[in-house]
């Protein structure tokens, strides 16, 4: 049972990241076409999700790992330890964007903003709400410590209205 849980949640890890790294590249070379900052700092933000999605695939590899002579009460606590660090990235992005935000209020950028580039920013926002609901939907269903997952919806929410 344990196993087949392991498994199923680095199936979502790994889907998500995907997606996180497909959302990266896009707005990552979407915003340095257009020099829409917030693209970048966007892009950046998807990679840090990719990083909380490395960290989650190698705490739960760790903690599905069977009673052991060291361990003999089991690796599950390595699963909220992995959690404790995808918040500590998710901190970082939130102070990383605040930076943005501040520096771009004292010196304004006028962005090159076409057609394209707002299909492609509409098609990576419809990626990362699939995201979220597709994390919340599997972390429900698999009793994952999803704690900070509101904390991400917010800020995912957060970088789509700073996109223009």
């Amino acid at each position: 049972m344990m196993q087949e849980r392991s498994i199923a949640i680095r199936q979502v890890l790994v889907i998500v990241l995907l997606l996180n790294i497909f959302v990266a590249a896009i707005k990552g070379i979407l915003g340095y076409a257009t020099n829409v900052i917030s693209l970048i700092a966007d892009s950046f933000h998807s990679v840090i999700d990719s990083a909380s999605n490395i960290i989650g695939l190698v705490g739960i590899t760790i903690a599905s790992r069977p009673i052991d002579e060291t361990h003999p009460y089991g690796h599950e606590k390595f699963e909220s330890l992995a959690s404790l660090f995808i918040g500590v990235f998710i901190f970082l992005t939130v102070i990383e964007i605040l930076s943005t935000v501040i520096s771009r209020i004292f010196n304004p950028v006028i962005p090159q903003v076409d057609v394209i580039t707002i299909i492609f920013v509409l098609l990576t926002m419809c990626v990362n709400i699939f995201v979220t609901k597709y994390e919340r939907k599997m972390g429900e269903q698999l009793k994952v410590i999803f704690s900070l997952l509101m904390l991400h919806i917010l800020l995912v929410i957060f970088l789509q209205h700073l996109s223009f």
